[in-house]
């Protein structure tokens, strides 16, 4: 990775002259079947910007109460009690939702997690997911997932694998191609020494570790 990051080819990504930001973005984009990606400075700031892109003043969100969002972002929205999984339930999603009243803010977006941190990792299922996403097609409404932890959720499912104005940005792209590259392997090795870790942990102290999956 180290040695990527040195090779790097390096141009001012604020005028898209970074080869290696924009091969990142391109990769990124065709991964997950959108149009475009864009390379930010954290998770902190992607969220920002997804929900500044799908929001106007006055919308609202719904977004679990453990979600990393509301623990640790902050902002104005409807928060939902959720399972010990980190799955909000569908009906408290659909109950929550507020549309046509003028007196109130309009739900416009819901936020997931995935793999949720507060909830030991967990994946969420596809099935969930689909339900989620035909709720939100019923009232028009737009989704935005929190997928700082994508890779893991992948693995473990079994899928295959404000401001911020960069400049040499190709450097941490470089790290980055580095990671994708190696992202399979690596997250299984993860997974398989976080069990026997956890396994190790319960022989002395039994139930110090759920299994979430």
């Amino acid at each position: 990775m180290k040695q990527a990051m040195i090779d790097a080819q390096l141009g001012d990504d604020v005028y898209g002259e970074d080869t290696t930001v924009n091969e990142l973005e391109k990769r990124c984009a065709e991964l997950f079947g959108k149009e475009a990606g864009l390379f930010v400075a954290s998770g902190t700031m992607g969220n920002l910007l997804a929900v500044m892109a799908h929001c106007q003043r006055g919308d609202e969100i719904i977004v679990g109460r453990q979600n990393h969002i509301h623990r640790w972002e902050q902002g104005n929205y409807a928060q939902l009690a959720m399972k010990e999984d980190g799955i909000m339930d569908v009906k408290d999603i659909e109950d929550s939702i507020r549309i046509n009243d003028s007196h109130m803010p309009r739900t416009r977006l819901i936020c997931l997690e995935n793999t949720h941190n507060y909830a030991g990792g967990k994946a969420l299922p596809i099935s969930y997911l689909k339900s989620i996403r035909d709720l939100a097609n019923r009232y028009n409404l737009l989704i935005h997932m929190d997928g700082a932890r994508i890779y893991n959720a992948a693995i473990a499912l079994g899928v295959k694998a404000v401001g911020g104005g960069w400049r040499q940005a190709g450097i941490l792209a470089a790290a980055a191609h580095v990671a994708l590259d190696k992202a399979d392997v690596t997250i299984r090795k993860d997974h398989h020494n976080a069990q026997i870790l956890a396994a190790g942990i319960n022989q002395r102290t039994p139930e110090s570790f759920k299994k979430v999956r």
